[in-house]
């Protein structure tokens, strides 16, 4: 551990306080997801939970997007494709009506930052299984930060189709030169929510208060969010995560604001699929 905190420190000593840091963290921490015939780029599967791509229990056996630059007909396995740009735009204003006019919205969806504590993610797309789109989903959180806690709420999901076995989960990453797509803080913070079966058109929140965390103190973190569901009649669990803009630590000291919408780690949202 005190190894760990050193090489923290030295990594803070070349990048903290100077123009290099925030070049450190955006090039090429903001090109987080590379776009590819309308992809998002493959999630990699972990075994640890909350951890970027990470999945509690089976590890992925396929990309969810592999298959998105190909007509539906034409699809094998299980898909979850992202829309457009422009679209994410347009269903992030559905979703929160209170959104700021700017914000930075990708194929992997849109990131806004309304103040220094406060910030919201949303994010759409279509799932289906070989050649049959099965429905479309809507992802949104909002995070507000009070210190080093944060305050994940509401934290939702809605399907235009019923899904089995929903589960929500939350956890706080840190960032540094070993880690730029995000490592799960120690000691734990991670929490989950099961929201059983929810039927179609129906909003599902992390109820009743969402996720609250209070980690230990680090320089850059974020908070990070993942929605698990499964569908009858289909093999698997198709999964999707997102982590919110990065949190810096002001100072040194209890003081924590978020960085502009644009400043996310490696890979800032992907999705999976367990068989």
């Amino acid at each position: 551990m005190a190894e760990a905190a050193r090489a923290i420190r030295r990594w803070k000593a070349c990048v903290m306080g100077s123009s290099f840091f925030r070049l450190l963290l955006l090039v090429p921490l903001i090109l987080a997801v590379t776009v590819t015939g309308g992809a998002v780029a493959p999630a990699t599967a972990s075994a640890g939970q909350g951890t970027p791509g990470a999945t509690s229990g089976a590890s992925a056996t396929g990309s969810t997007q592999a298959q998105c630059g190909r007509p539906v007909g034409e699809r094998a396995g299980a898909w979850l494709c992202m829309v457009t740009p422009a679209v994410q735009a347009q269903a992030a204003r559905a979703a929160d009506v209170g959104l700021p006019a700017s914000g930075y919205c990708k194929i992997s969806g849109c990131w806004y930052v309304s103040s220094v504590t406060n910030s919201e993610y949303s994010a759409t797309g279509y799932f289906g299984y070989g050649d049959t789109q099965l429905g479309k989903v809507t992802l949104f959180f909002q995070v507000r930060l009070n210190g080093r806690q944060s305050v994940s709420r509401p934290v939702r999901f809605e399907s235009t189709i019923g899904v089995r076995d929903l589960v929500i989960e939350g956890n706080r990453l840190y960032y540094d030169s070993d880690w730029p797509a995000g490592h799960p803080v120690s000691p734990s913070v991670f929490a989950h929510h099961s929201s059983g079966n929810v039927a179609g058109d129906k909003l599902a929140q992390w109820a009743p208060n969402g996720y609250k965390a209070y980690p230990p103190p680090v320089y850059v973190g974020s908070v990070w969010h993942q929605w698990s569901w499964q569908m009858a009649d289909y093999p698997g669990t198709w999964y999707f995560y997102a982590t919110s803009v990065l949190i810096y630590r002001i100072n040194q000291g209890s003081i924590y604001h978020f960085g502009s919408d644009e400043e996310l780690g490696q890979n800032p949202a992907g999705s999976g699929w367990n068989g």
